[in-house]
């Protein structure tokens, strides 16, 4: 994969455990305006704990290889 090459895996989960960090406290942070409405700030909130996910899992998946192939 592309990603593999070129993000350390300390990186991703980094990224993937800021991400969930501000997804969990977006909804105190942010009060919806009438104008802006409550389903964006759902449909952020879903996209934020999504890449939190892919990145997290991308992370485990990168150390799960490296460790796999030092035992070789």
């Amino acid at each position: 994969m592309i990603l593999e090459r070129q993000i350390n895996p300390r990186t991703a989960m980094s990224v993937g455990m800021v991400s969930l960090i501000a997804a969990l406290w977006l909804p105190r942070l942010v009060h919806p305006a009438p104008s802006f409405g409550v389903d964006r700030i759902d449909a952020v909130q879903g996209c934020l704990v999504g890449l939190s996910i892919g990145f997290n899992l991308l992370s485990v998946r990168m150390n799960g290889g490296r460790s796999r192939k030092g035992e070789s």
